[in-house]
């Protein structure tokens, strides 16, 4: 019970308890007598009186075989909290009828459309040590999921064992590559970002892994980064600007030698799927660095001095577009960056 300063406040004895209940009859709801045990709860006549959890069985029951989730949306927002846990003091088998009908809520959730239902997490929520809640919860969190193409000829399971927060789409070699691009090619269409290796042989003096780079930046707006084991550590920025530039690539990451340095590709993968204001920015950064090198390398030829105007309106409009993306909305970061790609097509 709850007092004039909304702090809960136990009920200390029998009388006190009877003098709530007769405040509460004054007020007109029907609160019949209890029985002569004074472990005897009391019950609201559901007949003479409306109560919330009674109506909510009431309109669980009038739903049609497939309800739409509108009505769903609107069952689950009838409840603010799990009963067993607001009122532990009240007999659990009092609240079976309403746990059961929640329970068949649920059930209809899981039957309907229930990706459609932002309502549906915070329900869940409200029920955290409740196993059916449990299990459509664990299908919320397997819809956040970022999916991860992953592109890896020696150590693919490692390496996906590592991203083990993603969905990864795996891909062993260029061979693999052009196969899966043929019979799955949605599957690699639908991925957040791409992780390839650079090597993808025994040796480290090829640089297969930007076949696949260039693929993706001539094909989709799919950000991707290369891993590599011959480098020393760190984002090898002076020695691969032009690359990263030319793919459209966030980053080279070392990602050991022996053993695997986890937490530098796991940053890798978050730079390329996280919704973070600062990771979308860098995308968008990459997105137009490459731009401008494209644009660049067209308008240089046959030479510079040929389009020197061009060039030049170019240049600019690129360092417009690059402060609107650092300071402006990430609307308008993204339009900028679009803006100067339609403008200056590669």
């Amino acid at each position: 019970m709850l007092s004039a300063d909304g702090r809960r406040r136990g009920i200390r004895s029998v009388n006190a308890l009877e003098q709530h209940v007769t405040e509460l009859r004054k007020l007109g709801l029907p609160i019949p007598e209890r029985g002569r045990l004074t472990t005897d709860p009391y019950v609201l006549d559901f007949e003479r009186v409306r109560v919330d959890a009674e109506d909510f069985l009431l309109d669980l029951r009038d739903l049609p075989a497939t309800p739409n989730v509108n009505r769903l949306a609107a069952l689950m927002a009838r409840w603010t909290g799990d009963p067993l846990l607001h009122h532990p003091q009240v007999e659990r088998l009092l609240w079976n009828r309403y746990l059961k009908g929640r329970d068949t809520l649920l059930k209809q959730v899981r039957a309907a459309d229930w990706e459609s239902l932002p309502e549906l997490a915070e329900f869940l929520d409200l029920f955290p040590d409740d196993r059916a809640s449990a299990l459509l919860r664990a299908d919320l969190a397997r819809l956040d999921r970022k999916r991860l193409l992953v592109v890896e000829d020696q150590n693919i399971d490692q390496i996906v064992d590592i991203l083990d927060a993603y969905d990864c789409v795996r891909v062993t070699d260029l061979e693999d590559w052009e196969r899966q691009l043929r019979d799955r090619r949605n599957d690699i269409l639908s991925v957040n970002g791409a992780l390839i290796d650079l090597h993808l042989t025994d040796s480290f003096r090829d640089h297969d892994g930007y076949q696949i780079a260039d693929w993706l930046r001539r094909n989709t707006e799919i950000p991707a980064s290369v891993m590599t084991m011959a480098p020393p550590p760190g984002n090898l920025r002076q020695e691969s600007t032009v690359q990263q530039k030319r793919y459209r690539l966030l980053q080279i990451v070392y990602k050991g030698y022996g053993a695997f340095n986890a937490q530098a590709i796991r940053e890798a993968a978050a730079q390329l799927t996280s919704d973070e204001d600062a990771h979308v920015r860098d995308r968008l950064g990459a997105t137009l660095e490459t731009a401008l090198f494209h644009a660049r390398k067209r308008l240089s030829y046959p030479s510079p001095e040929h389009n020197h105007t061009l060039l030049r309106q170019c240049e600019g409009d690129a360092a417009a577009a690059e402060r609107q993306m650092k300071t402006g909305t990430l609307p308008e970061a993204r339009r900028a960056v679009r803006d100067f790609r339609d403008a200056w097509p590669a």
